[in-house]
């Protein structure tokens, strides 16, 4: 398993149209891909113009893949609430409480 952990500071005044897109269009392009597993988006207490995507994927290239097809398309989507680009990193699965062979989910 594959993680790409997506950070957007977003204008504090679009917080739920926002959110409205990412579990809209933005999920419609994810759920098309191939090797996509889920999406988590959180919204922090702290600071709510800071929001946490974390898109998970069945593989390093499946993530690759995505990114090289369709990550363009959802920047544009997201583009308009944004106070600064999408800062992105990724991460492989080392432990879970969920997947009990971890050596197949790594």
């Amino acid at each position: 398993m594959f993680a790409r952990i997506v950070e957007a500071h977003i204008k504090s005044t679009v917080t739920t149209e926002f959110l409205n897109t990412i579990s809209g269009e933005v999920l419609d392009i994810l759920r098309d891909q191939q090797g996509f597993v889920d999406e988590y988006t959180y919204a922090l207490d702290e600071t709510p113009d800071r929001v946490i995507a974390v898109s998970i994927w069945e593989t390093k290239e499946d993530a690759a893949r995505y990114v090289k097809s369709n990550f363009e398309k959802v920047k544009k989507l997201l583009d308009e609430f944004l106070v600064e680009p999408l800062q992105v990193r990724t991460a492989k699965l080392v432990q879970s409480t969920s997947h009990k062979d971890i050596s197949k989910a790594a």
